[in-house]
C-alpha cells in the first residue's frame, strides 16, 4: 500500500522531475531553494495537483510559503487537509 509520503515524493517528482533528490529527501531541505520550478506559479500548480490527487481543498489561510518550505511541512499540511 502507497503512503502519503510515497504518494506527495511521486506527485513532486512528476511536476519538477527530481526524483533523485526527492527520493533521498531530508524531510527538513528547504524545497523552495532545491526545486528552482517551485515558484509562486509553481507553488499553483502545486496547490491544483494536490487538491485533484489527495481530493483535498485548501483554503486561503493554507496558502502560506512556511507550508511549503520543506518535505515535512507539505505533509503536514496534506495530512491535516485529508483529517478535515
Amino acid at each position: 500500500m502507497e503512503t502519503l509520503e510515497t504518494k506527495l515524493i511521486q506527485l513532486l517528482s512528476g511536476l519538477y522531475g527530481k526524483r533523485d533528490f526527492l527520493e533521498n529527501v531530508d524531510y527538513s531541505a528547504n524545497l523552495v531553494e532545491e526545486i528552482p520550478e517551485l515558484d509562486s506559479m509553481g507553488i499553483v500548480s502545486l496547490i491544483t495537483a494536490l487538491e485533484e490527487d489527495f481530493d483535498i481543498e485548501f483554503d486561503d489561510e493554507d496558502i502560506i510559503i512556511e507550508h511549503f518550505e520543506n518535505l515535512g511541512t507539505l505533509l503536514a499540511l496534506v495530512n491535516n487537509k485529508k483529517s478535515h
